[in-house]
């Protein structure tokens, strides 16, 4: 698991510190799609071993820490796959928002910050 900084001057290329301090930390498993000629879906649960399902003040009191996330992923469970992070609101009033990049082609200023 990593977490790219950029090289700007900027708040928003610091956005790893303030991810992992953030309590919106979960797990993911590979679960087969319906569709066989479709690559596996990645399926979010809580640390407790519970799926997510909604969003709302129950959710994000489900969430865990990057520490707590990280160690039970670290214990080699075969149930877990990786880390996941929960966009949406915080407990404040703040929304943490995303990109997915993948196969995104390895240039330009996204291999500049981010690579």
């Amino acid at each position: 698991y990593e977490i790219y900084q950029c090289d700007w001057s900027s708040d928003v290329c610091s956005s790893d510190l303030w991810m992992r301090h953030a309590k919106r930390w979960l797990l993911w498993k590979l679960i087969p799609n319906k569709d066989p000629k479709k690559k596996p879906r990645k399926v979010p649960f809580y640390v407790s071993g519970k799926l997510r399902t909604s969003e709302g003040p129950e959710d994000t009191a489900a969430l865990a820490t990057f520490e707590d996330a990280v160690a039970l992923l670290a214990k080699g469970s075969p149930r877990y796959a990786g880390l996941g992070f929960a966009l949406g609101q915080d407990e404040g009033d703040k929304y943490w928002q995303g990109i997915d990049l993948d196969d995104f082609p390895a240039n330009g200023w996204v291999h500049h910050c981010c690579a």
